[in-house]
């Protein structure tokens, strides 16, 4: 396995390409051979002091079939709390709230996912979509 990568950073933009792959035996072949190669590619433009936003497009190449996604997502920055979310192309919508409390140690923490993946196959037989949601408490910095 192998895996190199570049990062340009500027004032408000950031550009990275990563590329890797997995080298191992298969059923058909004992010997080492390429089981998957992963091309990946984001930036983030930094809009203003408070908001960023991102987009990344990744490409795994198995030995059997091509899957590619392109995900899009934004952070926003307030005085106390972080609220940050991402849609991809596989019908996945995730949002996160993080909340510092003012004069204790302790953050909460909301989030939220629905997935879409079905409603995009209009297939019939797949399952419903599905929606999850977590909270949680963080002690500490």
């Amino acid at each position: 396995m192998g895996k190199f990568g570049a990062r340009r950073k500027t004032k408000d933009n950031v550009l990275s390409l990563m590329c890797g792959c997995d080298v191992g035996p298969t059923r058909s072949s004992p010997t080492a051979a390429l089981q998957q190669m992963t091309l990946k590619a984001g930036y983030t433009a930094n809009v203003s002091r408070r908001l960023s936003l991102a987009c990344q497009y990744v490409l795994r190449a198995p030995r059997s079939a091509r899957e590619t996604a392109v995900s899009a997502g934004y952070r926003y920055r307030l005085k106390q709390s972080k609220l940050q979310g991402k849609l991809d192309s596989h019908g996945t919508l995730a949002t996160y709230l993080e909340h510092r409390t003012v004069g204790l140690p302790l953050t909460l923490l909301f989030s939220a996912v629905v997935d879409y993946s079905s409603v995009l196959d209009r297939n019939p037989e797949h399952s419903p979509t599905n929606f999850s949601f977590g909270y949680g408490l963080r002690f500490g910095e």
